[in-house]
């Protein structure tokens, strides 16, 4: 079995995770974790192609905790330790969302991933997440 301390050091959340974003291969990340940033070396190596930016409080600056998404894309949430509480809202915010729950051969969580699909009315929605407008949605989501 793998020490908990391995486990810390290795990074094994981070890891999984960024296998995750390239196997997923969305078109942008949007990244919650308190220990490292969308930039930390182990994501640059395992998911070099992948651009996505830091939402946590810890790196997030002024973006920090926003839940919005650029529609034109298909994005990817990725939540970490304490961030997989955000799933709940996620889920509300684009019910159109799917869940993935990243996890060890014993079942402990390493992270939560969410995919929001472009939505198919999205049109000119920058980074800043707009979200489409009020007629687009009413007429549902893909």
């Amino acid at each position: 079995a793998v020490s908990p301390v391995a486990r810390f050091a290795y990074v094994e959340d981070l890891a999984a995770a960024a296998r995750y974003v390239d196997e997923t291969d969305p078109d942008y990340v949007y990244f919650f974790a308190a220990r490292w940033t969308y930039n930390y070396e182990t994501r640059r190596y395992l998911a070099p192609d992948i651009p996505g930016e830091d939402r946590s409080r810890e790196f997030g600056g002024e973006r920090s905790g926003d839940l919005s998404a650029d529609r034109t894309k298909d994005v990817l949430f990725v939540l970490i330790g304490g961030y997989a509480e955000q799933l709940p809202n996620l889920m509300q915010r684009y019910p159109e969302g799917r869940a993935y729950n990243g996890l060890t051969g014993d079942g402990r969580l390493l992270f939560v991933a969410y995919f929001v699909p472009r939505h198919p009315d999205a049109v000119g929605a920058g980074a800043g997440g707009e979200e489409p407008s009020a007629a687009a949605s009413q007429r549902g989501h893909r």
